[in-house]
């Protein structure tokens, strides 16, 4: 009935606090061939590059003036997005951070809400509690799946061509988005065209061009660097 002896720690791992063994023994981080330092470099990175829905998203759903307001949406989008990633990464182990994306506010603001240009506030404060409700019961959905074990068998049986396009799909649409932002694309006469030149277009131009040529020779800090 006695334990074996433990393995005394070396190299590295020799002063390693009791709080920081535990964390790397709970993530399993050295069993992956990483450390803490990767991987906390990987998550301010992560968050870096995804801080832009901070202000792209609160902008989807305020719809000039016709949506939330974005200071109230701005708070309820960071709480609901740390929980559910602290959720994530403690339940599943996995790196992924989880929220509300642009194309789901897209579809929320501009077609559950409101589907025309001029619509009285009666009709509009009416929609935005149907979209509401139907957020709230695809919730209750997608946590029976998970719950069930249904959700692999669901993402399985979808082919391959739709997953491969979904992330496609998704990086035109924030790039459209960061180009309207920059005034890179603005929209006249029914349809999106070429804005002038200006600093922020140049700026935006060159941000782009520089995070391709560090993605492309491998930079792992590609995002953060212009």
């Amino acid at each position: 009935g006695l334990e074996p002896p433990r393995e005394p720690l070396t190299g590295p791992h020799k002063h390693r606090s009791w709080f920081v063994r535990k964390l790397d023994k709970f993530f399993q981080i050295s069993e992956r061939g990483s450390d803490l330092k990767t991987e906390f470099l990987a998550g301010f990175i992560c968050f870096t590059s995804n801080s832009c829905q901070l202000i792209i998203v609160p902008l989807i759903m305020h719809n000039d003036g016709h949506g939330m307001p974005k200071d109230v949406y701005l708070f309820a989008f960071v709480v609901s997005t740390v929980v559910s990633s602290i959720l994530v990464g403690v339940l599943s182990n996995l790196p992924l951070p989880a929220g509300v994306g642009s194309g789901a506010c897209t579809y929320f603001a501009y077609d559950l809400t409101i589907r025309q240009s001029k619509m009285p506030i009666e009709h509009i404060l009416a929609r935005q509690k149907f979209g509401c409700t139907i957020c709230f019961a695809s919730s209750l959905l997608m946590t029976a799946l998970a719950l069930s074990g249904l959700q692999w068998w669901v993402f399985r049986k979808i082919p391959n061509c739709v997953k491969d396009a979904m992330p496609v799909g998704l990086g035109l649409l924030l790039a459209l988005s960061g180009f309207q932002m920059m005034d890179l694309v603005v929209e006249g006469d029914g349809m999106l065209k070429t804005g002038a030149a200006s600093f922020a277009v140049v700026a935006g131009s060159l941000g782009c061009f520089g995070t391709t040529l560090l993605h492309r020779w491998h930079f792992k800090s590609a995002v953060l660097l212009p």
